[in-house]
């Protein structure tokens, strides 16, 4: 399935912490790759954390909270295509059922 879009936005927060990070002096100079610049560095140690811990809250809470809130809809007759279709329900206020308990779209 793809990823929902608040979870791209979670892995871009991550990778532009660790740009801004290293531009305001953060880290030390000798920790970016030879003739590398900062961007390169977050974007090795943002995968590089991704892959192998995951510790950013982020990063781990997102895609928890999609599965979650899936399996309990699931459990309760609602079945949700994916990620985004979960993140535009949340701008639903009303939905209307006929006596067939048919829901229309218009």
């Amino acid at each position: 399935m793809a990823k929902a879009p608040i979870q791209k936005f979670a892995d871009f927060v991550h990778l532009m912490h660790m740009f801004f990070s290293g531009v305001v002096g953060a880290y030390p100079q000798d920790w970016l790759p030879q003739n590398g610049t900062y961007f390169d560095f977050a974007l090795v140690f943002s995968i590089a954390v991704v892959v192998v811990a995951c510790p950013c809250g982020l990063g781990l809470a997102t895609p928890t909270a999609v599965m979650v809130a899936t399996g309990v809809g699931a459990n309760n007759g609602v079945h949700i295509k994916g990620g985004d279709a979960l993140e535009r329900a949340q701008k639903i206020c009303y939905v209307i059922f006929d006596k067939t308990r048919t829901l229309t779209h218009s």
